[in-house]
């Protein structure tokens, strides 16, 4: 594996980085990132011999000013390790990988780690409350197996390395969807279905389904077309673009408190002469707009 240093850049080649970051950050891709988080990758990207666009493109991912890992990454840097990491068993309540350290292949008392990860598991340590684990549970299993394994058999891939779904207490991950190499996301049982039951966790109403009280709720605040509530929902997805009314509505009805608080302060701003312009406060972001 090649060997992991901070390199800074002169001052010249600073200065370039910086405006290379400033025009990614205008593609509407990576607009969410702005330029610090475009610079964020890059450096992450150089520092552990990674490809900067498949890091940028979903590699690597930024929140609250940590850059994390995505899985096909984690995979990534254990090939270049010289390691292997073999799925041997996958589906929507285990997952078990065969981890094999290419350093010992000479070694005839070594033994492989063969790692197991189970949805139980991931319900004690209080994932099954997260999005991405109610709609993709076979791939969240094999992401918290890869990197539960590998931290304790090839450690040190995983200097320095955050992983995205490992941080229980930032919701901020909670929607982020495991990317993950082909073979895997495609993969069914490789060994025979294993005997114990364990009831996975009744997966919550998805956020693009109404709500029972979303009518109620709409009625209740006088979300109706034309109001001043109806504008600030446009307002919201007119920031970002991939949301429904729907989804803004049932965040809304989850944290009813925060919703009126966040509509008084831009309605506030917009009923002032001096200016029209939307506040800081609203949501940037799915991420952040599920925390409301």
């Amino acid at each position: 594996m090649k060997q992991q240093y901070f390199s800074m850049p002169n001052a010249q080649e600073m200065q370039s980085l910086i405006e290379f970051c400033k025009v990614m950050a205008t593609a509407p891709f990576y607009q969410k990132l702005g330029p610090g988080g475009v610079m964020a990758i890059y450096l992450t990207a150089k520092e552990y011999d990674l490809p900067f666009m498949a890091c940028l493109n979903g590699g690597l991912h930024t929140f609250d000013g940590k850059v994390t890992f995505s899985a096909i990454m984690i995979d990534a840097l254990i090939i270049k390790a010289g390691h292997k990491a073999d799925l041997l068993h996958l589906d929507e309540k285990k997952c078990v990988i065969r981890f094999t350290r290419g350093d010992r292949r000479n070694d005839p008392s070594y033994q492989p780690l063969v790692y197991e990860y189970t949805l139980e598991q991931a319900n004690k340590a209080g994932y099954l409350k997260k999005n991405n684990w109610q709609t993709s549970p076979k791939d969240m299993l094999y992401s918290r197996c890869l990197t539960g394994g590998g931290r304790k058999h090839t450690p040190e891939v995983f200097v320095g390395v955050l992983v995205a779904g490992e941080l229980v207490g930032d919701d901020s991950d909670s929607n982020i969807p495991p990317l993950l190499p082909a073979n895997v996301a495609t993969s069914t049982n490789l060994l025979p279905a294993p005997t114990e039951s364990v009831e996975p966790q009744k997966p919550l109403q998805l956020t693009h389904e109404k709500l029972p009280n979303y009518d109620d709720f709409c009625k209740q605040h006088g979300i109706t077309q034309g109001s001043d509530k109806h504008e600030y929902v446009k307002v919201i997805i007119s920031k970002n673009p991939k949301m429904t009314e729907t989804q803004v509505v049932n965040s809304a009805i989850k944290n009813e408190q925060k919703f009126l608080d966040t509509f008084n302060k831009w309605l506030e701003e917009k009923t002032k002469p001096e200016t029209k312009e939307v506040v800081q406060e609203l949501p940037r972001s799915m991420d952040e707009l599920s925390q409301m």
